[in-house]
């Protein structure tokens, strides 16, 4: 099955995307750059036809040269499910405000948030395409987020590889 990248550019930037990191490369059959406005329609216009995975990444994580080990365990923990995420650790801090006054501070330990790269199925887009959706590709978070608010699978991966699945009991890799 085709795997093709969508390489998300900032709205601001034009021109080449610049040099994709030779062990990403290795993993796609195609990689398309597009603006991180880009409406989808005109996106999945741009991808051939009978690709049904799509990988979604910034152009900061395609130049990384570790990038293909990520995406590489991000393919290995694709299941068919709409969409496997890479997960990364959250680094805001959190805090609980009562009455416009903070009243504590939240651990971080165990909390994750999605990150790039992202793996959707085409399905997904195309759905989110066909409503209108002002979901951004900009933001993996803001997919993820729709999909778990539907009541759908997401599978991710931890940065240490281990696969699991949001909104669902845990899972293997």
């Amino acid at each position: 099955m085709a795997t093709w990248g969508v390489l998300r550019l900032a709205a601001e930037t034009t021109g080449s995307p610049g040099v994709i990191a030779p062990d990403l490369a290795q993993h796609l059959d195609g990689l398309v750059p597009v603006s991180e406005r880009a409406p989808l329609g005109g996106l999945l216009a741009r991808l051939p036809a009978d690709v049904r995975r799509i990988v979604v990444l910034d152009a900061t994580a395609a130049t990384d040269p570790g990038a293909g080990g990520a995406l590489a365990r991000l393919l290995a923990a694709d299941d068919g499910s709409d969409a496997v995420v890479t997960l990364g650790p959250l680094a805001d801090a959190l805090k609980r405000v009562e009455d416009e006054v903070v009243v504590e501070g939240i651990a971080r330990e165990g909390m994750w948030m999605p990150a790039d790269p992202l793996l959707l199925d085409r399905s997904v887009l195309e759905r989110l395409a066909a409503e209108g959706s002002d979901v951004p590709l900009a933001v993996a978070a803001s997919v993820v987020g729709r999909l778990l608010d539907e009541g759908r699978p997401v599978r991710a991966v931890d940065p240490d590889g281990t696969a699991r699945a949001l909104g669902v009991t845990a899972v293997a890799p």
